[in-house]
């Protein structure tokens, strides 16, 4: 069974202050730099395992706290808040230039932060990030892509269930969206309740990625590098609707979906199999670490196609796409944090708001810059 994203909430949270703190020992204090890194990659960790949408709140800077005790002004507040940004994304930049074999591990926090629910703080790392991706696009080559995806593919599988297809009817989402009493139904549906919260997390993550490069409609140039790392969104902004694909099976067993193929980010294998050993594949598939396969006709009488896909089961499920002749398998998965029983606090339902049209706007502005093409 894989694990999901989505762990205790109850796990405690680190503070902004500490994270900056890690970073600033890390580079006063080279002789133990892997401590000091390991440490701030535990912290974002614990931040990345919490519910989205108590991120923000848990996520808390002791001087913000401080500040409502006495009462200080939202600016003040907001001016507090840049000057922290700042100093973690230069101690950060530092960090990226003096510790080479350490840029993995800060890549990979960069990533992690824009899921963070703190919105200056996502765009600061989303520039950051880009920034990098840019300057090393030459030195990797042929391997850019390959780490851009490695990076960016966390995020993708963040917005599975709440990113809007730019295939569904935006007159539809901006109805939807104007709908100014969706809360109330929510506070009876707890399912509504919870795609709200991934459409508004997915809105939030796409928000912060309009800040990799220039992500405008009307814009005239986007830097080529940052058009190769965003096409790992494609296949999700692309996705067919759910009308099309049908009800997806429980995840606790193996998911058939009968004239289906699925998103090949990685192909661990592929083998021509007799007929009669299909039953078979299913073994392979866990021993491989793979989500699942797809079997296919070769042509010829008894004998199958059969790829086995390196991806999640569940980016598999929800980024299947038709094709007659294929049968998409996707292994069983760990329940997701929507479906383990957690409570929503009434505050949180009573903020809620339906952001689909927000969400498919600013997933039209990634995929701008990700289909881009100089040539």
């Amino acid at each position: 069974v894989e694990e999901d994203e989505g762990g205790d909430s109850s796990v405690f949270a680190p503070k902004f202050t500490e994270m900056v703190d890690s970073l600033t020992r890390a580079l006063d204090y080279p002789s133990e730099v892997l401590k000091h890194m390991y440490d701030l990659e535990s912290k974002v960790d614990k931040i990345w395992m919490c519910p989205f949408w108590q991120r923000e709140e848990l996520m808390m800077i002791t001087e913000f706290d401080e500040a409502k005790k006495r009462n200080v002004s939202h600016m003040m507040k907001r001016e507090q808040e840049r000057t922290l940004v700042k100093e973690f994304m230069a101690k950060m930049t530092q960090a990226l230039a003096k510790f080479e074999g350490m840029q993995d591990l800060l890549l990979r926090c960069l990533a992690r932060l824009t899921c963070c629910g703190r919105k200056l703080l996502a765009e600061r790392c989303v520039k950051l990030l880009n920034s990098w991706l840019i300057e090393a696009g030459d030195k990797l080559g042929k391997g850019f892509s390959k780490t851009a995806e490695a990076l960016l593919v966390d995020l993708r599988y963040s917005m599975l269930t709440g990113a809007q297809s730019l295939l569904e009817s935006p007159g539809r989402l901006w109805k939807q969206s104007e709908d100014r009493l969706v809360h109330r139904r929510a506070a009876e549906d707890p399912q509504l309740a919870w795609r709200l919260l991934d459409i508004r997390a997915s809105a939030s993550i796409l928000d912060a990625l309009a800040h990799f490069g220039s992500c405008s409609l009307h814009c005239k140039h986007v830097n080529h590098f940052s058009a190769l790392a965003m096409r790992v969104f494609i296949p999700l902004l692309l996705r067919e609707k759910q009308e099309v694909i049908g009800t997806d099976y429980p995840t606790e067993d193996w998911g058939v979906y009968e004239g289906f193929d699925s998103v090949r980010d990685k192909v661990a294998e592929e083998v021509v199999i007799m007929e009669q050993n299909l039953s078979t594949c299913r073994d392979r598939c866990v021993r491989l670490g793979c989500g699942g396969f797809v079997v296919d006709s070769t042509g010829e009488p008894g004998l199958l196609k059969v790829s086995f896909l390196k991806t999640r089961a569940k980016t598999i499920v929800l980024l299947r796409n038709v094709c007659i002749g294929r049968t998409l398998y996707a292994r069983p998965s760990a329940k997701s944090h929507d479906q383990g029983g957690q409570d929503i606090s009434a505050d949180t339902i009573n903020d809620l708001s339906d952001e689909s049209w927000h969400a498919w706007l600013q997933g039209l502005n990634i995929m701008v810059i990700a289909s881009y093409d100089p040539m």
